[in-house]
Order: C-alpha cells, then sequence, then structure tokens
C-alpha cells in the first residue's frame, strides 16, 4: 500500500468504493483543487445509449485514462480497468453500510425535492437501496454485474488485489480528509 501519496507527482487519481461512499464528492473536490480533469464513469456509460456504445465505452476509457492528468470515480471494474491500471493511485472508499445507507437516503431525497434525480423514483430507489444492503453485507452473488460492478464488497477486494501498490483504503471521514490534505497540499 502507498503510504505517502505527497511523496510522489501524482496527476493520475482514481476513486471507487460502493454505493453512497462518497467518491463523487471526493473526485469532484479533488478535481477542482488539483486543476485536473474529471472523468465520471457514470456519466461515460449513461451516455452510451445501447449495448454498442457501452462496449465502445471501453475504448472511450482506454483514451481518456491515457491522458497525463485526470481524476476519475466509478466502481465499475471490467470497462473501466484502464484507469486502475494507469492512476498513480487508487482511492477506495470503504464506508460502513449505515453511512452509505444514509448518504444514499439524502441523496435520493434531495435529488428528487431538486427534480434533478438521473433515477427517480421510490420504487427504484427501494430496489437499489436493498441491493446495495445486500452489497456491503457481502449478500449477493459475488461477481461483477453485466457493466463491470461488482455484486459484494468482497469481489472489490479480489478486483483490487493487483493495485495494492497503489491502493489507499479511507474508511471514514477523517481518513478521507487526511488524504484530500496530503494530495492537495
Amino acid at each position: 500500500m502507498l503510504r505517502d501519496p505527497s511523496a510522489v507527482q501524482i496527476t493520475r487519481i482514481h476513486i471507487t468504493g460502493g454505493p453512497g461512499a462518497g467518491k463523487t464528492r471526493l473526485a469532484r473536490r479533488l478535481a477542482r483543487a488539483r486543476s485536473l480533469p474529471l472523468h465520471d464513469l457514470d456519466g461515460l456509460l449513461l451516455a452510451a445509449e445501447n449495448r454498442v456504445d457501452r462496449l465502445e465505452a471501453n475504448g472511450t476509457a482506454s483514451g481518456l485514462a491515457n491522458s497525463p492528468r485526470w481524476v476519475s470515480d466509478g466502481v465499475y471494474f471490467a470497462w473501466a480497468q484502464p484507469f486502475l491500471d494507469r492512476a498513480h493511485i487508487v482511492l477506495w472508499l470503504d464506508v460502513p453500510w449505515r453511512v452509505a445507507s444514509y448518504r444514499m437516503i439524502a441523496r435520493h431525497v434531495r435529488l428528487e425535492l431538486n427534480r434533478q434525480n438521473r433515477f427517480p423514483g421510490w420504487r427504484r430507489f427501494h430496489s437499489f437501496w436493498r441491493w446495495a444492503a445486500r452489497y456491503y453485507a457481502n449478500g449477493n452473488e459475488p461477481t461483477l454485474d453485466r457493466f463491470g460492478v461488482p455484486n459484494t464488497r468482497s469481489t472489490v477486494i479480489g478486483e483490487l488485489m493487483p493495485y495494492q501498490d497503489k491502493l489507499i483504503v479511507c474508511r471514514t471521514n477523517n481518513e478521507v480528509n487526511d488524504v484530500f490534505t496530503r494530495l492537495t497540499t
């Protein structure tokens, strides 16, 4: 595991974690503070309107990951492999379920009230929330889904094994804030 991220010139940062872990928020903060381009992998995949476009997302990911400077965030592993491979550091936000659950509910309510929810509706949210609960409890099938999303936390552990030399795990807000400070000073 990389002990001191400030000791290296870091210009490529990949952030992963389960639902509600804080990936997008941290990625935006880091990209803004370091003046780095931000690649939201959710947005990249959602922009793909059909299966062919989704297969092309892998090529898009390779092209973006080959640039010299970026922050990327997403939970994908299969087609987003170039970001993991090219990153100087990989941040895994491994928060407890209670924290993730609260964040997911608060985000859904906020986006619904502002009419900005890309995934509107309470039934849809409830189904996702239940899947996320099983993800954190390792209660789903331990595989990647058709989009390359791990179905369990233990699957993430396995997927991150090849990146141990550049992996930083953050389980609390204090750990996230410490890494943010070390990467931005």
